[in-house]
C-alpha cells in the first residue's frame, strides 16, 4: 500500500470581533514578521536602521490593508486606519497593492 501525501489550499473565513471582549487575532502572518522586523530595526542606533524599520512598518501595514481588500473589497473598508494622521495613504504609498 502506498502512502499518498495531498497538499491543499483553503480559505476560512474569520469570526468578526463583535464585542470589546472578544480576541482580536491578527492571521497574517506576513504582516507580523514584518513588524517584529520593523521593531527590531528600530531599536538599533544605526540611521539606515530607522530607514529599513520605517520601510518595514510600512510592507506590514501594506499586508493588512490587502488583507482587509481580499476579504471584503476595496469599495467596503472595515477600519479607517490613519497610522500617519491625517495624511492620506495613497501619499505614503500605502494604499496600493503591489
Amino acid at each position: 500500500m502506498a502512502i499518498v501525501q495531498v497538499t491543499g489550499i483553503v480559505k476560512l473565513d474569520l469570526v468578526p470581533v463583535m464585542v470589546d471582549t472578544d480576541y482580536l487575532l491578527i492571521n497574517n502572518l506576513e504582516a507580523i514578521i514584518e513588524e517584529c522586523q520593523s521593531i527590531r530595526y528600530s531599536q538599533m542606533d544605526t540611521p539606515a536602521a530607522k530607514q529599513m524599520a520605517a520601510e518595514r512598518h510600512i510592507q506590514a501595514i501594506r499586508l493588512l490593508n490587502g488583507e482587509i481588500a481580499h476579504y471584503l473589497g476595496l469599495d467596503m473598508p472595515a477600519v479607517n486606519v490613519a497610522p500617519f494622521g491625517s495624511a492620506r495613504l495613497e501619499r505614503r504609498n500605502i494604499g496600493t497593492m503591489i
